[in-house]
């Protein structure tokens, strides 16, 4: 017998893809300079490779696992959803602490409820990975 993947499930898989285009996209656009930063290009280039590590890597291959409902899937997921969860919240902080508002913070509190739903659902769906 085979198990169906949840029409959620997919939705997190295609979600979780378009995450890590979107990031990847986003660096390379500030690093080619269509996007302007403050700052130094080279502390951006510090964040892009562990962001890379932690999110968009693991999103790649926790997709294709969560589309072949491995059960070693749920690592890199956990790791890309510590990485977004910690990453948004210090970005969160940031903006409060100094006042400073804008769009990344609605991408911020997106990462935030993308993370936590993610794996709330996935913790509901583990027999799906036995």
């Amino acid at each position: 017998m085979t198990k169906e993947r949840p029409g959620v499930m997919k939705a997190f898989i295609i979600l979780m893809v378009i995450n890590a285009i979107i990031t990847s996209v986003h660096y390379i656009l500030i690093y080619i300079g269509v996007i302007p930063i403050k700052g130094d290009m080279a502390t951006v280039m510090e964040f892009a490779l562990a962001d890379a590590i932690v999110t968009v890597i693991p999103s790649v291959i926790g997709a294709y696992g969560l589309w072949q409902l491995k059960a070693w899937s749920l690592v890199p997921i956990m790791v890309l959803s510590g990485g977004y969860f910690h990453g948004m919240v210090v970005l969160l902080t940031q903006a409060v602490t100094k006042s400073k508002y804008g769009g990344m913070n609605f991408v911020s509190i997106y990462f935030i409820f993308f993370s936590i739903l993610l794996i709330i659902y996935l913790w509901k769906k583990r027999e799906l990975f036995n």
